[in-house]
């Protein structure tokens, strides 16, 4: 009986921590990243590449292996991602109300939640700090190869993300890839690679035909578990531009 309340003790005080670092991070998010306002002179070239980049930063990023949480499996956290975009562009200087930075920063809420098959369901939401991006998106992953000590965790993922709060640009992405896994004690790297579909339109009146962009996406990243309910991610996407994730969750 000591010993059960000496772990429900220890479990509260992790479940405690998880929720404090979470809270930190959320306020040393990067913010001004300054509104996405579309107006004449905005060129088609132009807006095909904005389109690219943009589109990118807005999409799914897996921020996780290929491995199945499970049936009782939960975890949420909070993510940020750093774009890099070309800031010294035309297309970046003309379309926000501020400097470009030479990150685009997007902090994300994240939620994943265990099915039985070996499926995972997630969704994302955020609103990026002094700017009118909002974004919305969710995921379905089946990991066909649960993974084991000694094998490796394969999965395949669908997702979709659709940008809002921009009154002039209307866009949404939608992604497959496939990934693999492999746990090694608090550790597990992961990899991947897929295409990502970006469709945007411009909502302003300047007469810009609609961009669709079609981008193979290759990442890597990997999950570092300290304690049983804190989980801290890193990834790198590839697409022609690179962007770095950073995610901090609690499992449940």
């Amino acid at each position: 009986m000591d010993f059960l309340n000496h772990f429900r003790g220890d479990w509260k005080t992790m479940k405690k921590i998880a929720i404090i670092l979470i809270i930190v991070l959320a306020f040393c998010m990067p913010a001004h990243a300054g509104d996405i306002v579309l107006e004449p002179g905005l060129i088609q070239s132009e807006f095909d590449q904005l389109s690219k980049e943009l589109g990118f930063g807005i999409s799914y990023f897996p921020m996780a292996p290929a491995a199945p949480l499970g049936i009782l499996g939960f975890n949420a956290g909070i993510e940020v991602t750093m774009l890099d975009i070309k800031q010294n562009s035309i297309y970046w200087a003309n379309v926000t109300t501020e400097t470009p930075p030479d990150y685009l920063p997007v902090p994300k809420l994240h939620i994943q939640k265990g099915l039985p098959l070996r499926i995972d369901i997630g969704a994302i939401f955020t609103q990026v700090p002094g700017s009118n991006i909002k974004l919305f998106g969710g995921e379905l992953k089946w990991a066909i190869l649960e993974g084991s000590v000694v094998t490796p965790a394969f999965a395949l993922r669908g997702a979709y993300t659709k940008l809002d709060g921009v009154d002039t640009l209307d866009m949404d992405t939608m992604s497959l890839d496939a990934s693999i896994s492999k746990g090694f004690v608090m550790f597990t790297p992961y990899a991947g690679v897929g295409q990502l579909w970006i469709n945007a339109e411009e909502k302003a009146g300047i007469g810009l035909e609609e961009a669709k962009e079609e981008l193979t996406n290759v990442y890597g990243g990997i999950k570092f578990d300290p304690f049983p309910l804190v989980s801290l991610t890193a990834e790198v996407d590839y697409a022609d531009m690179v962007a770095y994730s950073l995610r901090l969750s609690v499992n449940f």
